[in-house]
């Protein structure tokens, strides 16, 4: 994880912070002694600090001692709060290793005011998007919701933080949630992979320890002693609170003191550890797991996220190897070489030391020649240093997702909340300026200096049965030899500035036209941020396509190439540029994104009058991106979930082209031809028919004008192929006639379990009354399933309703994982609920909570531009019109009890179709032979 890009992975409560880092060197001739790191210390603001930032952000240190940014987002009617509490799993011991995780779980179990699940009714009821994360460094409660709601969420939240009661009942129910957790997570290669390379990176400081814990000591630690550390730690000088969004700092301020001025003073500040010295020699770790590719991490420990001109020059070394398509490890590991199914490599930071990494999937045969391509790459880029062109894109892409992080509330909060709580917020304003002022030396030297060959560490997880001897010896290349870094066939002179004002709010004005061509363009003006986003819609993907795996295949196709450059000079032109471009496969479309800002309109069009024009779509790449499909299908096995729900759709989708997933594609798409790919692009890709929506800071006549430029060339024949397209489809699903049931063996540590009922699709009457019976029954921390089945009865770390989108009949479906033991009284839970919707009488208020709770998130879904261009193109494809964006909600707030009552009976008394995943013993199957 780069430390300018705080990337979380937020998964009911759990931070999974993974860190990563430059390269590592054969030579280390010169390197200085090695002794133990120099920390870096922040020192704390003391009490009474006020500090204004550039962007019109606002700091106070309160005088409780708390710390309190504001960031006002004028034009944004959503806020997020988010309070950063300074303990992580780096202030436990062997013995509570877990609590600080554990404890973060148990503050939502209620205070004084709210009982147990009455935070999360209080939270969800008004529309509010509640979580929390546990790091090494820190532990975080957040929640996004209309500004409108503010005071109210900030009165929940600062109770719930201060005053958290937890109960000895509820408590004992969340230590198997934890538990489930924990066995959840360890059937993940990924994590076993970092938990290895952690363990090889620390053994002295306690960033050796898991956040998550060991199942033990979750299951042995008492109520005293997760109270006393509650005591200890949760006090008002150690937390930092950041709120973002359409507010005023100085209300917020006032209401802030208001809200948290009953909470505990004095406590522990974090633990200051002695530094752990650095590898003296390579360090290695193989794991052996259920898994059919080999995980491969190649890592070297580096600096604290406080010393920022090295922490900046190794985020450049990451981009150059690792980040983008055009980068040098994508372009000869996957692209050239063929022998990784993926690789990436992230410069990650914590308050006492980072870690830098490369990551790669591959077979497991090939693990040793990635291995020691990676350590090439750094190699060369030890020596060489980076090309003026990969600068100049670092700098490009880096800005960028600034300007993308301010789009959010929520990413604000993290941002500068992470930089405030594992070293300073200064840091934030002061990364890009630095950042422009590193050269290629500067990156050199960092490398050599953090990125030599006796600190390696590396971490694999391969599958149980692989033989070693297997191994392909690694293959040098020699400089001669050497493939000529991508580049853009011209240089780009200078680059499209961002604006400095704070924008007004002001009601966003939305037109559409009708295109020369025929297509639909939709041209929503907001000139509240400088981010301007483009998505473009054709009819048809996976429900029309003749071949399974085929819109994915061509969507992939769309990028690798087009117009004058072929595939690493589109990516190289675009990345450097800043552009984000990419074509995805969906059910009911093929969607083509563009991304960038304000004044790149010109190039965005050219790249995307290419991309729908003149893809090259030639041979070689077309072999390449098969294997990376058919690859890819058989990685996603290795997650049990994953191949849990393939097995749901193939059974519940027999035939038609939702279920075109998994089996389906690696039978069909090796017999695939380059001209049937051909054949259906000129089907598929057709500008008469596409439905374009633009967000943006634009006037929506001149993007007009644009469009019909950029898109005025016909294409003969293309309509009368679409046509030909739409009369070969395949017939929509129905239900089954009985229920059906698949079971598929595994040695997981929990069961998957996935039940889906056929429904409808988004066109029919019924629709909105289905999206908030899944916001009941599955959705969010107060939904039924989450209450009963997690709450209630602790069987389950994760469950969830889910009931997408489909202009076909799409399945209602429900998801659990949980101990293996538990398998039939979770199949048991699933018929109670959906007996309940059936024959129970739904209440009024139930009803009108469920409706808030979706609408809640229904509204925080358009926060981005991209988000908001979504519903505008996909309203207008699905034939209700754009406007329907804006009646959806009327609809959904005339569901009432009863029709909630008539779809459950409707649609949940159907046969359905039922997968489960686990050990055989457990789900009544045979061994997998």
């Amino acid at each position: 994880m780069s430390s300018r890009l705080i990337t979380t992975c937020l998964a009911g409560g759990l931070l999974l912070t993974m860190t990563f880092a430059a390269c590592g060197s054969k030579s280390d001739s010169g390197a200085p002694p090695e002794t133990a790191p120099k920390l870096f210390r922040p020192i704390r603001p003391v009490t009474g600090t006020e500090k204004t930032f550039p962007d019109g952000a606002r700091m106070w240190v309160l005088p409780s001692g708390q710390t309190l940014i504001v960031r006002p987002v004028p034009g944004n009617s959503n806020v997020t709060i988010n309070t950063w509490v300074r303990v992580g799993s780096a202030d436990e011991t062997e013995a509570n290793n877990g609590v600080s995780h554990f404890l973060e779980h148990l503050l939502f179990k209620g205070t004084d005011k709210f009982g147990p699940r009455d935070l999360d009714v209080a939270f969800e009821g008004a529309g509010g998007d509640i979580n929390a994360s546990t790091s090494s460094d820190f532990t975080n409660y957040f929640v996004t919701a209309q500004a409108s709601e503010f005071e109210r969420m900030l009165e929940i939240h600062a109770d719930m933080i201060q005053h958290a009661t937890i109960p000895a009942d509820e408590l004992e129910q969340e230590r198997k949630v934890v538990i489930e957790e924990i066995n959840r997570a360890n059937d993940s290669p990924m994590r076993r992979l970092f938990m290895n390379l952690n363990s090889l990176a620390y053994r002295q400081h306690p960033y050796r320890l898991d956040t998550l814990g060991p199942a033990s000591n979750i299951a042995s630690i008492s109520r005293e002693s997760i109270l006393s550390y509650y005591e200890q730690h949760y006090s008002l000088s150690n937390l930092i609170t950041v709120v973002a969004g359409g507010v005023d700092p100085e209300t917020v301020k006032n209401l802030v003191e208001k809200h948290f001025r009953t909470g505990r003073t004095g406590g522990a500040s974090p633990v200051e550890a002695p530094p752990e010295p650095w590898p003296t020699e390579e360090r290695r770790a193989d794991s052996r797991m259920g898994v059919k590719k080999a995980y491969v991490a190649v890592a070297w420990r580096t600096v604290p996220a406080g010393i920022l001109q090295e922490s900046v020059a190794l985020d450049v070394a990451a981009e150059v190897l690792g980040q983008g398509e055009s980068s040098r490890l994508h372009q000869r590991l996957v692209r050239r070489e063929q022998i990784a199914n993926s690789v990436s490599a992230y410069s990650m930071n914590s308050r006492d030391g980072g870690v830098f990494a490369v990551l790669a999937v591959c077979e497991p045969e090939k693990a040793a020649r990635v291995e020691a391509a990676i350590l090439e790459e750094i190699e060369l880029l030890r020596t060489e240093g980076p090309q003026p062109n990969e600068l100049r894109k670092v700098i490009e892409q880096t800005r960028r997702q600034f300007i993308y992080d301010t789009e959010s509330s929520k990413g604000i909060t993290f941002s500068l909340g992470w930089y405030a709580t594992v070293a300073s917020p200064e840091l934030y304003y002061e990364y890009l300026p630095i950042l422009e002022h590193t050269d290629a030396r500067a990156v050199q030297t960092a490398v050599k200096q953090y990125l030599r060959a006796k600190r390696t560490l590396v971490s694999r997880v391969l599958p149980e049965a692989f033989d070693l001897a297997k191994l392909e010896p690694a293959v040098t290349i020699t400089p001669a030899k050497r493939a000529p870094l991508p580049t853009t066939k011209e240089a780009e002179t200078s680059v499209s500035q961002p604006s400095t004002d704070i924008p007004s709010a002001q009601k966003l004005e939305t037109k559409e036209y009708r295109l020369k061509l025929g297509g639909t363009l939709i041209v929503r003006a907001n000139p509240s941020n400088d981010v301007l986003a483009i998505r473009i819609l054709f009819k048809g993907g996976n429900r029309l396509q003749p071949v399974p795996g085929m819109t994915d295949l061509l969507a992939r196709m769309l990028t690798k190439g087009a117009g004058s450059r072929n595939a690493a000079e589109f990516a190289a032109y675009a990345e450097e540029n800043g552009i984000d471009i990419s074509a995805r496969a969906e059910n009911d479309y093929l969607e083509i994104t563009a991304q960038g800002i304000r004044g790149d309109q010109d190039r965005m069009l050219e790249l995307l009058s290419d991309v729908i024009y003149r893809p090259l779509l030639t041979a070689e790449d077309m072999e390449i991106e098969r294997s990376l499909i058919l690859k890819g299908i058989v990685s996603s096995r290795d997650r049990p979930e994953r191949l849990a729900n393939e097995k749901l759709l193939l059974n519940l989708y027999p035939g038609h082209g939702y279920g075109d997933v998994g089996e389906r594609i690696e039978t069909a798409l090796p017999k695939l031809t380059r001209k049937q790919l051909i054949d259906y692009y000129q089907a598929q890709v057709n500008p008469a028919t596409m439905v374009v929506a633009v967000v943006g800071n634009v006037v929506p006549d001149s993007i007009r004008d644009h469009f019909d430029s950029a898109f005025s060339m016909e294409r003969e024949g293309t309509a009368e192929s679409f046509q030909k397209l739409l009369k070969s489809a395949r017939k929509a699903a129905t239900a089954p006639a009985s229920p059906i049931t698949v079971k598929t063996p595994r040695p997981t540590e929990q069961t998957h379990v996935f039940r889906s009922y056929l429904t409808v699709p988004v066109m029919h009457p019924d629709y909105p009354a289905l999206k908030v019976l899944s916001a009941l029954l599955g959705q969010g921390l107060s939904s039924r399933l989450f209450v009963e089945l997690r709450d209630k009865q602790g069987l389950a770390y994760t469950t969830y309703a889910n009931f997408p989108h489909g202009f076909d009949p799409t399945g209602f479906t429900l998801y659990i994982a949980t101990d293996p033991k538990n398998t039939q009284a979770v199949l048991s839970g699933f018929d109670e609920q959906v007996l309940r919707l059936r024959k129970e009488k739904i209440s009024p208020a139930e009803v009108e909570f469920a409706r808030n709770k979706f609408l809640g998130r229904f509204h925080l879904a358009h926060e981005k531009n991209m988000d908001q261009a979504f519903y505008l193109a996909f309203y207008e494809l699905a034939g209700f019109g754009w406007t329907y964006d804006s009646e959806f909600p009327r609809r959904i707030q005339s569901v009432k009890a009863g029709d909630l009552t008539r779809v459950a009976n409707r649609y949940l008394s159907k046969p359905s179709v039922t997968s489960i995943l686990g050990p055989p013993a457990a789900i009544g199957a045979q061994p997998k032979q």
